[in-house]
């Protein structure tokens, strides 16, 4: 299980998350962070340059399912660790036969990063 290398509370930056991300086997196919466009069905954190801000962006088969702005970069890091957190489908062992044990595994670190 990762420990958080960020206190929580403190600002995160795109490569504090980016670490995290590899540190907890992120399946970096499932995501893209600080891109110029997002891909379906990529959970997405972009620069929102008419709002000058941060979106995360997250399609499937052309629905909108995830659209949350934030002005600040760091609390757009900290939501996207959260989402990529507490769903198992994004690491790199996901395994649908594991997913009740994975999603109480999700829990535990949410709880480690500060997040419940």
């Amino acid at each position: 299980m990762a420990v958080p290398i960020f206190i929580m509370g403190a600002d995160m930056t795109l490569q504090d998350l980016k670490t995290e991300i590899i540190k907890n086997n992120i399946n970096e196919e499932k995501i893209r962070v600080d891109a110029p466009y997002y891909l379906d069905p990529v959970l997405t954190l972009m620069k929102d340059q008419k709002e000058a801000g941060w979106r995360i962006i997250s399609y499937d088969k052309n629905i909108l399912v995830e659209n949350e702005f934030f002005c600040a970069q760091h609390d757009a890091c900290r939501y996207f660790l959260k989402c990529i957190l507490s769903e198992p489908w994004y690491r790199k062992n996901y395994d649908p036969a594991k997913y009740e044990s994975m999603k109480e595994e999700a829990k535990i670190l949410l709880q480690i990063y500060g997040f419940e």
